[in-house]
């Protein structure tokens, strides 16, 4: 969210979670799909918390990256279609966000249900 006022533009990160007002964007990745999450001081700290522990018993990857499209990897569905691709996940009781990149597991079930619609 933004505003701009006599030429200054400022810009206001909203917590995710619970709709209040953040202070950071925290990156993470899970089963092959990277996530991105503005969240409060209070909200970063518990999700580093939970984390954590994880975090420690696991091993660190060195240079790992995802292809990008220009790399192979599949290209993302238009975005037009992102409501389509939500109502789905949801009559399948998959996991989607309201907004935002819809995780590539998703994407991925959906092309395969859906062949004629990549």
């Amino acid at each position: 969210m933004c505003c701009l006022l006599r030429g200054i533009v400022a810009q206001y990160l909203v917590d995710d979670l619970d709709g209040t007002a953040a202070q950071e964007t925290i990156l993470f990745e899970l089963d092959g799909d990277r996530f991105r999450i503005d969240l409060s001081r209070e909200n970063a700290a518990a999700l580093r918390s939970v984390l954590s522990r994880y975090a420690k018993a696991g091993r660190y990857v060195r240079g790992y990256r995802r292809k990008s499209v220009r790399e192979g990897g599949a290209a993302p569905a238009a975005r037009q279609d992102n409501p389509v691709i939500r109502r789905w996940a949801r009559e399948n009781n998959l996991p989607v966000t309201d907004r935002g990149l819809i995780a590539h597991r998703i994407l991925q079930l959906y092309e395969q249900a859906h062949p004629d619609a990549s």
